[in-house]
């Protein structure tokens, strides 16, 4: 199957679900075949700048060599490690976070995706004031914290109604945009 051609668009969009979106309009997504730096481009080499850093996971530029290269070391070392552990770099990380957080700020959690640090966020805080009649999460109106149940609930976006009234976390307000 050439990569040129339309067929893995289609094979996609009939196929999966799409993400954050109705459905009936996954009909035809957006081809990406190659990135770089701010960039992305489609299967005719239009050039898109990515505002969003592909979900913001790729915030450091599209085939930043410096990112890749490390990447490759740390593979060959010790591609993944359960939270639970710790190693080098989980010890450099720290040390690092160490010299630049304010004072007393020195315990941190390593999630291993967006939406469990924002869970876990809940949870570390509301554990923090259980002993207060303190519980509130004040959200944004236009933000998005992942697509967990827990997360979900956080998110501001309007594409979270499907999932309430189940999906709303006790608690949890929304307040407007910081927008001047």
């Amino acid at each position: 199957m050439s990569k040129n051609s339309e067929q893995p668009v289609s094979t996609v969009a009939r196929h999966t679900f799409g993400s954050w979106m109705a459905q009936s309009r996954w009909k035809a997504p957006l081809h990406v075949a190659d990135a770089a730096g701010v960039y992305f481009y489609d299967l005719n080499s239009k050039r898109y700048l990515d505002f969003s850093s592909q979900l913001m996971c790729s915030n450091l530029g599209h085939k930043n060599r410096a990112l890749i290269e490390s990447m490759k070391e740390q593979a060959d070392k010790l591609p993944y490690l359960n939270p639970a552990f710790t190693c080098n770099v989980k010890e450099d990380a720290t040390e690092a976070l160490l010299k630049v957080m304010p004072k007393g700020i020195e315990v941190f959690f390593y999630s291993t995706s967006g939406t469990e640090a924002n869970e876990a966020a809940v949870k570390i805080a509301r554990s923090y004031l259980a002993e207060s009649s303190k519980y509130k999460i004040i959200s944004r109106y236009h933000s998005y914290h992942g697509s967990t149940a827990g997360s979900i609930a956080l998110t501001g976006d309007v594409r979270r109604w499907y999932a309430e009234p189940l999906g709303k976390m006790q608690g949890t307000l929304f307040a407007p945009d910081a927008y001047c």
